[in-house]
């Protein structure tokens, strides 16, 4: 399901091939940590510090496309904040997909532990009805 808005970039710049490599401990963390009321604060974090971790290939892939007298800093710090803000007016449907999304494997952990717990009983009804024949052979 696609939530997070679009970077735009060029078909060819750097943010294109993104890697974990460059994710800080700290923005994984706050993304592992958060919850429904921290999800879009976290997001933001993770995605500044990504953005902030491709500044130097993005600003050089922007050298040639800028028009004169814009310098590739401010078209980058412009890049950055629209995106940002996007992020910020998506939030209620990033707030509803992680809400689902968590209700969702709550619902799947449950049913899984019931049909654990059932089976269970089982296995444990047919092992008091061995042991029952076996005392009656006696």
């Amino acid at each position: 399901m696609a939530v997070m808005p679009k970077l735009t970039m060029g078909p060819n710049s750097p943010a294109q091939s993104l890697t974990g490599k460059g994710i800080s401990p700290e923005a994984l963390q706050g993304i592992q940590s958060a919850d429904v009321t921290t999800i879009v604060e976290s997001l933001k974090k993770f995605s500044s510090s990504m953005i902030d971790n491709m500044a130097p290939g993005i600003k050089q892939s922007m050298v040639d496309k800028l028009p004169k007298g814009v310098s590739p800093d401010a078209a980058f710090l412009n890049m950055k904040m629209d995106y940002l803000n996007q992020v910020d007016s998506s939030k209620a449907l990033l707030e509803t997909t992680f809400q689902n999304t968590l209700n969702s494997g709550f619902s799947k952990l449950f049913i899984a532990a019931a049909l654990i717990a059932l089976t269970g009983l089982i296995l444990s009804i047919l092992l008091k009805n061995k042991k029952s024949k076996i005392n009656n052979l006696d």
